[in-house]
C-alpha cells in the first residue's frame, strides 16, 4: 500500500449526519466515503447494499469500514458537502450509483442514506504548481487501486 493511501487511511473518519458547510475548509485532497461495517449488522434497511456487496464479492475493506467512494477534489467543502450530500445526480457519483445498484429508490433516499450511515476521511494535499497537480491526480488513481472502493467511476 502506497503512502498516500496509508495516510489517508489514517485520517480522521467523519460523519455526514449533522455536517455543516461551515466546518469543511476549501483546501484539495482525495477523499475516501465510507460506510462503517457496524452500520449494516441488524438493520433491515442497508440489507440491500449488504446483499450487493455480497454478489459483488467485495473484499476492500479497511477495519470494518466498506470503502464506498475515492475521489479528488480542489476544494473540500464544495466537493463533499454540495457536491456529494446536497447535489444531484450530475455531481453526486455516489447517489448515482446507490440509485443504480437498486441500493435506494431515488436520489432524495440516497441524501438521506449518505447522512445516516456514511463518514468520509479526508487528506489534504498541495495542488498549485504543474507537478503537484500531476501528483495530486496520481495519488487519487493510486488510492483507488489499493482501496479498492465499491463504486468505481
Amino acid at each position: 500500500m502506497y503512502q498516500v493511501t496509508q495516510n489517508l487511511l489514517k485520517c480522521i473518519s467523519i460523519r455526514f449526519a449533522g455536517l455543516k458547510p461551515s466546518s469543511l475548509t476549501e483546501d484539495a485532497g482525495v477523499y475516501v466515503l465510507l460506510l462503517p461495517k457496524s452500520n449494516l449488522q441488524n438493520n433491515e434497511s442497508l440489507k440491500k447494499l449488504d446483499d450487493y456487496l455480497r454478489t459483488i464479492e467485495y473484499v476492500g475493506q479497511e477495519k470494518g469500514d466498506y470503502l464506498l467512494y475515492v475521489g479528488r477534489t480542489t476544494n473540500r467543502r464544495v466537493r463533499l458537502y454540495q457536491n456529494h450530500l446536497q447535489g444531484t445526480k450530475a455531481t453526486a457519483r455516489l447517489k448515482v450509483a446507490l440509485v443504480s445498484h437498486g441500493i435506494v429508490a431515488t436520489e432524495s433516499d440516497a441524501k438521506e442514506f449518505i447522512k445516516k450511515y456514511c463518514n468520509f476521511k479526508f487528506l489534504t494535499l498541495p495542488n498549485e504548481t504543474t507537478k503537484e497537480q500531476y501528483d495530486f491526480k496520481l495519488a487519487e488513481h493510486q488510492v483507488k487501486v489499493d482501496l479498492k472502493p465499491v463504486f468505481i467511476d
